[in-house]
């Protein structure tokens, strides 16, 4: 098996890629054309064919969070909206997993990814990937697939990946195809994640810095200067219960997705260059000196 083992090639995401017909060229390898994609995109709605009215709330709240009172701590106003949004949902529907906030369905300028792993080699420590799932900027899912292993698994993980041996025969993708639909709907967007840099590793790929959102990595997320788990960090910000047993890429995506939109607006100042920031700042007026 090892010695018929395919040659992964790492794609990369940067400035030297080109859109020619109906591919993109990157780094001299054909991707897919995303407009095939989009409408290829699954039609999905929610568990239950509708959308949530408390998640269309909790979209105007995430929105107005960003509008913050003068004088206030910005995260602490944002996390005040938030955890008053989330608890009415959680009272109304007892919401166990993120929901779409809208009805788009198409690309957008920024989406979120997760992956799914299993384990491969003697002992099944060694991960690769087995599905990957991307949600648009409403939670919609834009891509979900699984996808056909490399190598031999020795260990489905199915206690947290949720991956059967049945995912990974007849119905999951070539992994090179993969790859080549993922690159070309996360060219040139913001990509949102948990600890994006596993899920890149798995696909081969890589992205510009300055298109990554990861929410191990944003200071204001960590916790003594250390990342914390999305389960953690959703049951906080969202009052969600996520990876409870087996993982959804679907419910991890959007839930990395739904913090970043809360903290978008410092986490996006945060970015700019210095110069830039002082730019944008607003002016403090002088305080008028007292008459002697």
């Amino acid at each position: 098996m090892e010695g018929h083992r395919k040659k992964r090639r790492k794609v990369g995401l940067g400035d030297d890629e080109e859109a020619t017909g109906d591919t993109v060229r990157s780094n001299g390898m054909d991707t897919v054309d995303v407009q095939k994609l989009e409408r290829a995109a699954p039609k999905v709605t929610g568990p239950q064919g509708g959308i949530s009215s408390n998640w269309m709330k909790m979209k105007a709240e995430i929105a107005s969070s960003g509008r913050q009172k003068r004088g206030s701590h910005p995260r602490a106003t944002s996390l005040q909206a938030a955890a008053k949004v989330v608890q009415q949902v959680a009272e109304d529907e007892k919401v166990g997993s993120p929901q779409p906030l809208g009805k788009d369905m198409g690309p957008t300028k920024v989406v979120a990814m997760d992956c799914e792993m299993v384990g491969v080699g003697d002992d099944g420590v060694r991960s690769i990937l087995a599905r990957v799932c991307l949600v648009n900027a409403h939670g919609n899912v834009l891509y979900d697939k699984h996808v056909q292993p490399l190598e031999r698994v020795t260990d489905y993980r199915t206690h947290v990946s949720g991956v059967r041996a049945k995912d990974l025969k007849k119905t999951a993708e070539e992994f090179f195809q993969v790859q080549k639909e993922v690159a070309a709907l996360l060219k040139d967007r913001i990509v949102v994640g948990h600890a994006l840099q596993n899920d890149m590793q798995a696909l081969l790929l890589s992205h510009p810095k300055r298109f990554i959102r990861d929410t191990s990595k944003y200071a204001p997320l960590r916790k003594h200067g250390r990342p914390r788990a999305l389960r953690h960090l959703a049951e906080e910000i969202l009052g969600l219960r996520i990876q409870a047993g087996e993982h959804s890429p679907v419910d991890d995506a959007r839930a990395a997705l739904y913090i970043y939109l809360k903290f978008k607006k410092d986490w996006e100042q945060s970015l700019l260059p210095k110069k830039q920031k002082r730019i944008q700042a607003p002016e403090k007026t002088p305080a008028k000196s007292e008459k002697r």
